[in-house]
């Protein structure tokens, strides 16, 4: 099956860039694949079949295996969690950042901050690795607006108060750095709100 994806990507890649041209690698409606994979007796070995085209340093297969990833486990299953977990703690600055690129396509979700926590720590804050976990941290899904983002701010706030007492130093410093720049989101959101509540009122 996951070769059947990876034809799809190849296809993918083979077309001519056209706004009309609708084709999708990783089709929308995967309802099913979820069960079927995590149900395979070789499920691990999917995973890092699919986890293996990120070493083909290439941004359409690299998206595809996030995408694919997380439709397969779209609530972060054990056995997924700690195959990235065995990549993260390897050290290799490569495994650390694929691992923390699938975790981007979660949206934010609780599920990833520990994750998330290990690689800054795993990487001694790698400023490219940090770079990737704040983007991943910072997944909203959008489309949630003003208020809806600024609840979204203050729920990572929430999320990252545990690192701030982390006994690593590139942990805490990374979490002091996230938290200042969302508090700024949240303030210039703030802003927006009201001010845009002022125009409503008088009718402009």
């Amino acid at each position: 099956m996951v070769d059947f994806f990876d034809k799809r990507v190849a296809e993918k890649k083979q077309r001519k860039r056209n706004i009309e041209d609708r084709y999708d690698a990783i089709p929308y409606d995967t309802s099913n694949i979820s069960k079927m994979y995590q149900s395979h007796p070789q499920y691990p070995e999917v995973i890092n079949k699919i986890l293996d085209w990120f070493k083909r340093d290439d941004y359409q297969y690299s998206c595809a295996a996030q995408e694919l990833l997380s439709r397969i486990s779209p609530e972060l299953d054990v056995v997924l969690k700690h195959i990235l977990l065995d990549f993260i703690r390897s050290g290799e600055k490569e495994k650390i950042l694929n691992s923390t690129r699938v975790l981007e396509g979660y949206e934010g979700a609780t599920s990833i901050y520990n994750l998330l926590r290990e690689a800054v720590k795993c990487s001694r804050g790698d400023e490219e690795v940090k770079g990737v976990v704040k983007a991943a941290i910072n997944q909203t899904g959008g489309g949630c607006g003003e208020r809806g983002f600024i609840e979204a701010y203050q729920s990572r706030i929430e999320q990252l108060q545990p690192w701030l007492e982390d006994e690593n130093q590139y942990v805490r410093n990374f979490a002091e750095n996230l938290i200042k720049g969302l508090q700024g989101l949240i303030e210039y959101g703030e802003k927006m709100v009201t001010e845009r509540a002022v125009i409503m009122r008088k009718g402009l």
